[in-house]
């Protein structure tokens, strides 16, 4: 389910924190020297505001998913709490599957950071861009047992709601406290094509879920669960929550298996 949100992440501005930067060697270095014209066409087009100009390598997936007017639309709620774009800076790089990811610093002009990844497949010799994910360069970081149970009172209800949606398949209910944006984003329809996608790499349908921890950043809650499928497939889900949503709708999902 990661690649279904991938687009959907970049539109709710949450994805991993930084990490500490490595430099590149041997074929990495290669790789970023093939790759540079498209990150400076990328990052050129992002200080321009050109967003027709920043999908010009975007894969056809990544076209269809995000279009120019689509693109603009979190970068202009960067620009709201961090101010103008002004530079990059290359941090490292990851190879998870079939995807090598760059990772870049960005630097704003209120004086916080954001974090950019850019993905690329393996398999791809043009090297369309396949991905971008974009977060608060801040580390979430665990909420107190007070901040813990203050916001698990609030979003209990939602987070069970969805798990037993989940458990019965009901995928329209899955998707009601959904913010509007990730609605658009992932119908109750594209949720059920996505998860009977994953069906096949977990031991069996969802049983339960236990809720293990609550990390906060300056824009965001995460709190996570680990769910069990079957007897014996398990996997750690995220949901986000914006801080400054009283309704609490949720506008990220993010599920790994352990």
């Amino acid at each position: 389910m990661k690649k279904a949100f991938l687009v959907i992440l970049l539109a709710v501005l949450v994805l991993p924190c930084l990490a500490s930067a490595e430099g590149p060697a041997g074929d990495d270095a290669k790789f970023l020297q093939s790759v540079a014209p498209v990150i400076d066409n990328l990052f050129a087009a992002l200080k321009a505001r050109d967003y027709k100009r920043m999908t010009k390598d975007f894969s056809d997936e990544m076209m269809k998913e995000l279009p120019p007017e689509k693109l603009a639309q979190p970068f202009a709620a960067i620009e709201k709490n961090f101010g103008d774009f002004v530079s990059q800076s290359y941090s490292k790089m990851e190879k998870p599957a079939t995807y090598i990811q760059l990772s870049y610093v960005l630097k704003y002009s209120k004086g916080s950071d954001m974090v950019m990844q850019v993905t690329f497949s393996v398999d791809d010799p043009a090297h369309k861009i396949a991905g971008l994910f974009l977060s608060p360069a801040e580390t979430a970081k665990r909420a107190t047992k007070e901040e813990s149970d203050a916001i698990m009172k609030a979003v209990k209800p939602i987070v069970e709601d969805y798990f037993a949606a989940l458990k019965t398949k009901d995928y329209a209910r899955m998707t009601k406290n959904f913010s509007d944006d990730l609605r658009k984003e992932l119908t109750p329809e594209q949720l059920k094509a996505e998860l009977d996608k994953e069906a096949g790499s977990l031991s069996g349908p969802f049983e339960s879920a236990e809720f293990d921890r609550v990390e906060t950043d300056k824009m965001f809650i995460n709190v996570y669960y680990v769910a069990k499928y079957g007897k014996t497939s398990k996997t750690t889900m995220k949901f986000i929550f914006p801080k400054d949503d009283a309704t609490h709708k949720i506008v990220g999902l993010w599920e790994n298996p352990l």
